[in-house]
């Protein structure tokens, strides 16, 4: 048995072997014959979507968020001008009383609250600074509108 005999005998299918190859080949030029054709023949128009109203919906929306965010500084600003001249003592200030100070929210001034509370009168303004939340640049912007006593 020489070498070509040899190779021929190595190449060779069997029956069952060229039936497998060939559903296969046939199951290969079905589907690409399909997917050339159904890109042209069974396209279906795809629908067009309007989003202007959406669009108009968000940009009013993100609007509206933009101003609320650029008021808040003013805000600020208003409640250092209602205070004009007025000085809050924090020792004896209520909660809604260290609300009007600039910078001092709700949460803000209950910490202020539970401090005194626990810890007794402050001694001085910089002891605000030992309050969490409190720090350097909020209590100059506070100094103005703060008594002791």
């Amino acid at each position: 048995m020489g070498l070509s005999d040899k190779l021929k005998d190595f190449l060779s299918f069997t029956p069952a072997e060229k039936r497998i190859f060939f559903i296969i080949a046939s199951l290969f030029i079905v589907g690409s014959v399909f997917k050339i054709f159904n890109g042209t023949i069974f396209k279906t128009a795809q629908p067009t979507f309007d989003y202007r109203q959406s669009d108009s919906i968000f940009n009013a929306r993100s609007n509206s968020l933009q101003s609320n965010f650029n008021n808040n500084p003013s805000q600020q600003k208003s409640k250092a001008d209602n205070l004009g001249n007025k000085k809050i003592n924090i020792n004896k200030a209520t909660k809604s009383q260290l609300m009007t100070l600039p910078g001092i929210g709700e949460t803000t001034a209950e910490k202020i609250i539970h401090y005194r509370d626990n810890e007794g009168e402050f001694k001085r303004v910089e002891d605000l600074l030992k309050v969490k939340g409190i720090g350097v640049k909020k209590l100059e912007k506070l100094k103005p509108f703060l008594l002791l006593n």
